[in-house]
């Protein structure tokens, strides 16, 4: 993976603090439990871009998220947003409006029967937006699971 930023720290005093380190692609969601996904901005070249990850310390991946779709369920997904992340968006999944008390956010991708992808936004506080992708695979499907689109 290339690496897109230097790693980016959140002030010690912040209550969600997150160090972490952006890299191209997409976050890969295992299996049909539950996710929690972090959400945290990074900026690349005076632009804010959101990023995924699966801990608040580790990588983070600013194409969005890509899963293996079983044959039954759905994939539910809590999304912790990070200080400088306002909301989720998503026009063609189902999803909650922010939890304020603790910044969550849910959302809800079902399975499919064949290779899927949305667009969802992420919101900063200053209005601005950027728009990664979730792909969905079924795992059935003969496809690379590991490219990005």
């Amino acid at each position: 993976m290339t690496e897109l930023a230097k790693t980016v720290s959140a002030p010690a005093a912040s209550v969600r603090a997150f160090a972490g380190t952006l890299q191209r692609g997409k976050l890969k969601l295992p299996g049909d439990e539950p996710a929690t996904v972090y959400v945290a901005p990074f900026t690349i070249s005076n632009i804010t871009v959101g990023g995924f990850g699966l801990t608040a310390d580790g990588d983070f991946y600013e194409g969005g998220l890509k899963w293996k779709s079983g044959k039954e369920f759905s994939k539910f997904i809590t999304f912790i947003l990070l200080p400088g992340i306002k909301a989720i968006d998503c026009d063609e999944l189902a999803y909650s409006p922010v939890i304020d008390s603790s910044e969550t956010q849910l959302l809800a991708i079902m399975h499919v029967a064949q290779k899927m992808s949305y667009q969802f936004y992420v919101k900063f506080p200053d209005g601005s937006r950027h728009d990664p992708k979730i792909i969905v695979t079924p795992i059935t499907h003969t496809d690379d699971d590991d490219a990005d689109e």
